[in-house]
């Protein structure tokens, strides 16, 4: 390339160091000759001044109409992707979506009777739970009186979560212990990891099979 000298105003130069910065060029060298190499792009922009003393009013305000009718448009889309979303997380159907087929389902006389699930355990439980504690658990009747009554309590009500079954325990057998947590770390956290009929069906709740 030759080298030429241009003699340029400070405050020209200022605006064209700022603009090749912003534009992420290495120098304002680099971006003069990126200005010189396009150069008929920017003929072509000034010789076109009639085209742009050519332009229709009434063209623009039916293309900034058309553009207002446009955004209403998606707007609207918007809007009803959104109901269908809503409607999909509620569990219902979009209106688009084909009917579920629905299924008979079995008459009172033809129901069938399943068991109930609350409905108490027989004694054998109990029974096997009183045999393993004579066996393996607390020497002192007291802990092995209040583990089966916890036993009891949760075939009949439990489920249930720690804080209402020590509290219950504790109301039944307030003499016992000092406190409901001195009475829980004697008797069922003390065993119910290996006593026969105890279950922990979800975090912080027991149960008794």
């Amino acid at each position: 390339m030759d080298p030429i000298t241009l003699r340029i105003q400070t405050d020209l130069l200022s605006e064209i160091e700022s603009e090749a910065e912003e534009l992420g060029y290495s120098s304002r060298a680099e971006y003069i000759r990126h200005l010189l190499q396009n150069r008929e792009y920017a003929r072509n922009a000034l010789s076109s001044t009639d085209s742009v003393s050519s332009v229709d009013p009434n063209a623009s305000h039916a293309n900034i109409d058309r553009i207002d009718t446009l955004e209403a448009d998606l707007d609207e889309v918007v809007a009803r992707v959104e109901r269908i979303e809503e409607m999909i997380e509620g569990g219902a159907s979009s209106p688009e979506s084909p009917e579920v087929e629905q299924t008979e389902t079995p008459s009172e006389s033809e129901t069938i009777d399943e068991p109930d699930a609350t409905e108490p355990t027989t004694e054998t439980e109990i029974t096997e739970l009183k045999a393993w504690l004579d066996q393996q658990g607390p020497q002192n009747e007291t802990p092995r009186e209040i583990i089966v009554e916890a036993a009891q309590i949760l075939r009949t009500d439990g489920p249930l979560a720690k804080g209402v079954l020590k509290e219950r325990l504790y109301k039944a057998s307030p003499d016992a212990y000092k406190s409901e947590d001195t009475l829980w770390g004697s008797t069922i956290e003390r065993v119910y990891e290996e006593a026969p009929g105890f279950t922990k069906p979800k975090y912080g709740h027991y149960g008794f099979a």
